[in-house]
């Protein structure tokens, strides 16, 4: 899912296709920021994040090995069910991810 935008809004009084007012939806969002610190796994297996679900948004997915800078793995991330994710090719296990996702308001 992607985040609301404010491209081109009346700001506070833009309603989006539901009739919910976009500004009001876009700070919801942003406060519904979680950040996860999890163990890695095989590629396209379920990586478990704690409360995310398939209508949140993924922000970041940083793999984190000893000893080596971190790998930016967003692109690669899937939010597959509700409380987990995959990654599409890398495999992290014995390694941890950084996962910062919003939650839907």
């Amino acid at each position: 899912m992607t985040l609301e935008t404010m491209k081109g809004a009346d700001i506070g009084h833009t309603e989006d296709p539901q009739g919910r007012r976009i500004l009001k939806t876009a700070i919801e969002e942003l406060q519904g920021l979680t950040k996860e610190l999890v163990a890695g796994n095989s590629a396209t297996t379920n990586i478990a994040i704690a409360g995310i679900k398939t209508t949140d948004t993924i922000l970041s997915v940083l793999h984190l090995t000893a000893g080596a800078a971190s790998a930016d793995l967003t692109s690669e991330a899937s939010i597959t069910s509700d409380g987990n994710i995959q990654l599409s090719s890398t495999d992290t296990t014995g390694d941890q991810l950084w996962v910062e996702f919003y939650s839907k308001p």
